[in-house]
């Protein structure tokens, strides 16, 4: 689709109009059952052709702010986020970052398909201009901040944004098949990676505790929304446990697959003062007991005890320190498997 990006005008806005027009009507079709294949296949081509349009971010923001159809809202985002990454080194700096706090606001009041599509882009973005900054840390530690601002009860919408903003950036850094090619070679993949788990996660995960913590103290009793809260907090700090450490090939990361799998927690040194520290698997042992009634939150708890013994690697510096770990660990977990007994009696 030949669509300019020149300052909007009457033309322009005409254009932008039609296009829109002719996308709703193929999103119509596809989605409809009574279409024939001839016609889905040829409005599902359309699509693609949307997706090479030439730098077409004010069509983009013409359709996001003025289209309520659901399958049309994803495409644009996808075709977005295609660009962006295309035309990356073309792009103005200050143009992309203001597409990144668009796209935040935009998440906020989107539905949940429209708001995960619109914090993947977010965090592509992220993660590129760290890769051309040259160190993760720099970048990420601010943007961490801002999460840790958005993670508070008081605004529960804005929370569950930043819970799911946190969850596709560890996608991002994590190298699996849902990990964007956001136009580099894997190498640099690897390398932001590894910095990313070495620094910005960790202080992420020391963010949820936080919030989490003031869970595992609160005598009253959550409210729906705090709930749904507390369990997205919670898949996020699982997802941080549940990081695969390990050093990788370009070839391994290239053909890794996304599984359920749960891997070893084995960290670096970095990350001795928070993994030894008793009071951050005593915390997990406490929410279980605060909200074992609901099940969904006393199942992710479990997955991260889970992943807290299998602690091990390099985060050791000797066989008592470990040895310590693991005691405190089993006396915790005596007294936590004295409670479930306790409640089926």
């Amino acid at each position: 689709m030949d669509v300019c990006n020149n300052t909007s005008n009457g033309h322009n806005m005409e254009l932008y109009h039609n296009t829109k027009d002719r996308l709703e009507q193929a999103a119509t079709v596809v989605m409809a059952p009574e279409s024939k294949a001839e016609e889905r296949l040829l409005a599902s081509e359309m699509f693609l052709e949307f997706r090479t349009t030439e730098m077409p971010y004010e069509l983009c923001k013409y359709i996001l702010e003025s289209s309520n159809n659901q399958l049309l809202l994803f495409e644009t985002l996808v075709c977005l986020q295609t660009s962006i990454i295309r035309d990356w080194r073309s792009l103005n700096h200050k143009m992309i970052l203001e597409w990144k706090e668009f796209l935040i606001e935009y998440a906020l009041c989107s539905d949940k398909m429209i708001a995960v599509q619109s914090l993947r882009t977010v965090a592509s973005i992220i993660k590129r201009v760290a890769i051309d900054v040259g160190d993760v840390s720099q970048v990420l530690d601010p943007f961490i901040m801002e999460v840790k601002n958005m993670l508070n009860p008081s605004n529960v919408q804005r929370a569950l944004l930043a819970c799911s903003l946190s969850c596709q950036l560890l996608t991002e850094f994590s190298l699996t098949s849902k990990t964007t090619c956001i136009g580099l070679p894997w190498d640099a993949h690897i390398i932001s990676k590894k910095q990313f788990q070495t620094t910005s996660l960790k202080s992420l995960f020391v963010v949820v505790l936080d919030i989490l913590a003031q869970f595992a103290v609160s005598d009253v009793e959550p409210t729906t929304y705090l709930s749904n809260f507390l369990e997205q907090l919670l898949n996020v700090s699982r997802e941080i446990l549940n990081w695969d450490f390990s050093a990788c090939s370009t070839q391994k990361a290239l053909w890794s697959e996304v599984t359920e799998r749960l891997a070893i927690l084995s960290p670096s040194t970095s990350w001795r003062e928070i993994c030894l520290n008793s009071d951050t698997h005593q915390l997990y042992f406490t929410l279980y007991r605060r909200y074992h009634s609901n099940e969904q939150i006393s199942t992710i708890v479990t997955l991260c005890l889970h992943q807290l013994s299998t602690l091990s690697g390099s985060v050791f510096e000797s066989v008592a320190e470990k040895t310590v770990y693991y005691t405190t660990f089993i006396s915790n977990l005596n007294r936590h498997l004295y409670f479930i007994k306790s409640k089926h009696l």
